[in-house]
């Protein structure tokens, strides 16, 4: 081992094993839980929007369907 390197102790490394499981296990929830909003929202798109402009043709809804 160089003099530089410092050996970390079991309880740090314990420490940091805890801590990296929890942020993973944090953004699986988040991921969840966005994926739940969004599939409660259904198809959506900023352009499915309804224009502004009357004589504009509608976009077509396959172009613009989730895959």
């Amino acid at each position: 081992m160089d003099k530089q390197q410092r050996r970390i102790s079991p309880l740090a490394q314990v420490e940091i094993q805890a801590l990296e499981e929890g942020r993973e296990w944090a953004r699986r929830k988040i991921e969840r839980d966005l994926q739940k909003l969004a599939d409660q929202q259904g198809e959506f798109s900023p352009l499915d929007q309804p224009s502004l402009d009357p004589d504009s043709p509608a976009p077509d809804r396959a172009d613009h369907q989730r895959r």
